[in-house]
């Protein structure tokens, strides 16, 4: 009659197969990652402030009961 275990558990199959998987002995190779070719252009500051807004600040600030619509139109 066998005594013990007999065979390796699922985990133990797992932690053996995966001990030379890449990050465990052997490190990651790095990410290249690509240099931005030219600087993102500056946003308009010439707009009003009210063109700048996004919709949801807009009903934000008419919530509040601030008028900050464009040209005077409701949306």
């Amino acid at each position: 009659m066998k005594h013990g275990r007999r065979h390796k558990t699922l985990k133990e199959q797992a932690y053996v197969a995966r001990q030379d998987a890449l990050g465990y002995k052997t490190p990651y190779p790095p990410i290249d990652v690509a240099e931005p070719t030219a600087p993102p252009p500056p946003p308009p500051e010439d707009l009003p402030l009210a063109a700048r807004l996004t919709t949801k600040e807009r009903k934000r600030l008419k919530h509040a009961g601030v008028d900050a619509t464009l040209d005077g139109r409701d949306e």
